[in-house]
């Protein structure tokens, strides 16, 4: 009887080492290149530089920021001058991404007061089909934004192709905006 539980305490004892000697060699090393990885990472996100790097990076990216401006037309804007768009930007994109419609151009024109609302008209430029325009029509409709369509054009274009512009009135709430 004592020969068996001298075997089986063996056993547990082989088994353990053996744990050991895995945990050793597979899963320190990985801890320590994960830990290594993190590290590196960390320092190159928080580690911006000094003042005169982060004020030249900000100099590039106006700079680059006025180029494609110029180039685009219009779409990319100043965010001082148009702070509100940028969310409204993402849910047109979103609705027309959702319904199936390729939007080519996207105007916002100037925010304007009314009462305690603020007006964001917007020109929008799309492709599609009938039907995809029917459901970006319902999207808007169930947005929860206020929006109103001005003026919708229709064209037909090659094939099921439609060419749609639409100037949409959209009521912001921008609490703390100047006006």
């Amino acid at each position: 009887m004592e020969t068996i539980d001298k075997r089986k305490r063996n056993l547990v004892i082989l088994v353990i080492l053996f744990s050991l000697l895995i945990f050793l060699f597979e899963i320190i090393p990985g801890l320590f290149e994960n830990v290594s990885l993190l590290a590196e990472y960390i320092k190159r996100t928080a580690g911006a530089g000094d003042a005169a790097e982060v004020t030249y990076r900000l100099k590039n990216a106006q700079s680059e920021n006025h180029a494609l401006k110029s180039a685009l037309g219009g779409i990319v804007t100043e965010y001082e001058e148009n702070s509100a768009f940028s969310p409204l930007l993402i849910l047109l994109n979103d609705l027309a991404e959702r319904s199936g419609l390729d939007i080519m151009h996207l105007r916002p024109g100037p925010a304007e007061r009314q009462k305690d609302l603020w007006l964001q008209p917007v020109e929008i430029e799309m492709e599609g089909s009938f039907e995809e325009f029917y459901n970006f029509n319902r999207f808007l409709e169930n947005s929860g934004k206020v929006i109103t369509v001005k003026k919708c054009e229709i064209k037909k274009d090659k094939g099921k192709k439609l060419k749609i512009t639409a100037q949409l009135d959209i009521y912001l709430n921008l609490s703390g905006r100047k006006g």
